[in-house]
């Protein structure tokens, strides 16, 4: 939603006349109700709430990052040398995504890591704020939990299951959470890092490619479709990792269309 909506007009037809269907959804939900309730609505309050939308479905690609399949030799009696592209630089230039991937970006284990509903993973930035205050001997900074894409003003409580995300002429879709593996953990040397992720949420999210484009650091990125808004990523993680299990649950967040076949498979395995 553009913000000249707020200037004058027949609002109390807002709705009917937004093509994005991320802002309509918020409309009908939230503007019209609130219009159609008073007879003298304020302008200014009107105002705000589009204003707070509009900051709340953009957002901008602080950095991107790939990596290449490096050899970690911190081995141990009870781990071995191991390999990952979980260590990640910094992408300077303008990149292509593709339907698997972002250009020059590996992964040493396709079984469980990247392909089409993996293709690019992103992480909040404003979580890096408070992983450097628990952790203050570490310096986290963009790309330290192996993403792609650094994303400012959205976290995994302001996105849903099937968002769809443009960036460009790049349009991407949420897939599932990510689930941090023991080489999260292996990287920084930090034995609970992975169970910590779980437990506090921030664990960022996957995108699968809608239509491939070029990106760039600094580019806006912004919400354009929320298919399923009952059905954002902080739920799902609370889903996937209740205990005891929640089998209702379990079941509507299989059933959502977006979702992973990953993800998909695990819950319907366990709901039986």
């Amino acid at each position: 939603m553009l913000p000249h909506y707020c200037g004058g007009g027949p609002l109390i037809h807002l709705t009917q006349a937004i093509q994005n269907s991320a802002d309509r959804w918020w409309a009908c939900k939230t503007l019209r109700p609130l219009i159609l309730t008073q007879a003298m609505f304020n302008m200014q309050q009107i105002q705000h709430l589009i204003w707070r939308h509009y900051n709340m479905t953009h957002g901008t690609i602080l950095s991107i990052q790939t990596g290449q399949i490096q050899d970690f030799d911190v081995a141990s009696e009870t781990t071995d040398a191991w390999t990952s592209a979980i260590r990640k630089t910094k992408v300077l230039d303008a990149v292509h995504v593709g339907w698997t991937g972002i250009a020059g970006d590996e992964q040493a284990d396709r079984v469980n890591h990247g392909g089409p509903d993996k293709a690019v993973l992103a992480y909040a930035s404003k979580h890096y704020e408070a992983w450097n205050a628990e952790f203050p001997d570490i310096n986290f900074e963009a790309g330290g939990f192996g993403e792609n894409l650094t994303i400012s003003d959205f976290d995994e409580s302001a996105c849903c299951i099937g968002d769809n995300f443009c960036i460009g002429d790049c349009v991407l879709q949420i897939t599932q959470p990510r689930q941090p593996c023991w080489k999260l953990s292996g990287r920084w040397q930090l034995p609970k890092l992975a169970v910590i992720v779980q437990q506090n949420g921030r664990t960022g999210w996957y995108f699968r490619v809608l239509q491939e484009g070029v990106i760039e650091a600094g580019m806006d990125i912004k919400l354009v479709d929320r298919p399923h808004p009952d059905v954002s990523v902080a739920w799902a993680n609370s889903v996937m990792y209740a205990r005891p299990r929640r089998h209702t649950d379990d079941r509507k967040l299989a059933a959502c269309p977006a979702l992973s076949e990953a993800w998909r498979a695990s819950l319907e395995q366990r709901a039986r």
